[in-house]
């Protein structure tokens, strides 16, 4: 495997991983409330 391709994973994966956050930050906020209801 040359290196080219490791890092060009990596950074496809870093981005993945940055745009999951942006999606699941808004949907956990969305869910913290619901989450409280349902436990009580």
């Amino acid at each position: 495997m040359d290196n080219n391709q490791f890092y060009s994973d990596n950074r496809t994966r870093d981005a993945v991983l940055r745009n999951l956050e942006v999606i699941c930050g808004p949907v956990e906020i969305f869910l913290l409330p619901l989450k409280n209801i349902l436990m009580n």
